[in-house]
C-alpha cells in the first residue's frame, strides 16, 4: 500500500502488557519487511498527543497505534496530527478507520461484546459460569479507508480492497 514506506512510528504504552507484546510482534514483523520500527512511548493522551506534535518531518512514513483503551477509546482526538501531517496511520481497532486511519488490521471489539453477551445470556439462563467454554475470535478483520488513502496520494492496487472486510469511500 506504500511502496515508500522505510520507517514507522510506533505509540505504545509500556504499562499495558498486551501493548508491549503488540509493540514487539510489530518489530519482529517490521524487521522482516526491512522496514525499521521506532517505538515511542506513552503513559496519558496529553503524552500522546504532544509526541505526536513533536514528530519532526520526515522521521516516519508512517504511523501505527498499538492496541491501547487510551488510543481505542480516543482515537477522533489523535488523528489530527497524522492528518496534518499527511501521515498514513495503521490502528487495531477497525471502527477507528471512518475517522481518518487508513487502515485497520485487528480484532472487532464489537464481536468481542457480542460474544461476552453471549455467556452473560448463558449465565442468566442458569449455566454454571465454570461450566463454559472460553470463547475468543478466531479471525482478525482488515479495513481501509480509500478517501485517507486519496488524500494521502496513495495509489491502492484494487487487490488490497478484494481482500478487505470492509472498505471504507
Amino acid at each position: 500500500m506504500i511502496p515508500t514506506l522505510r520507517r514507522m512510528v510506533a505509540f505504545y504504552n509500556p504499562a499495558n502488557p498486551h501493548s508491549r507484546q503488540s509493540v514487539e510482534f510489530a518489530r519482529d514483523t517490521a524487521r522482516q519487511l526491512k522496514v525499521e520500527l521506532l517505538g515511542r512511548r506513552f503513559a496519558s493522551l496529553e503524552e500522546l498527543r504532544a509526541s505526536l506534535r513533536s514528530l519532526p518531518p520526515g522521521k516516519a512514513d508512517a504511523i501505527v497505534y498499538v492496541d491501547d483503551a487510551t488510543v481505542t477509546s480516543q482515537t477522533a482526538a489523535i488523528m489530527e496530527a497524522p492528518r496534518v501531517k499527511k501521515l498514513p496511520t495503521m490502528i487495531q481497532d477497525p471502527s477507528s478507520v471512518g475517522q481518518g486511519a487508513l487502515a485497520s488490521y485487528g480484532i472487532n471489539l464489537h464481536a468481542v461484546g457480542r460474544l461476552g453477551a453471549k455467556q452473560v445470556q448463558r449465565i442468566l439462563q442458569g449455566a454454571a459460569p465454570g461450566d463454559l467454554p472460553v470463547e475468543q475470535l478466531d479471525r482478525l478483520q482488515f479495513t481501509i479507508n480509500l478517501k485517507t488513502a486519496k488524500a494521502l496520494g496513495l495509489t491502492i492496487p484494487p487487490s488490497v480492497p478484494a481482500r478487505a472486510d470492509q472498505v471504507s469511500e
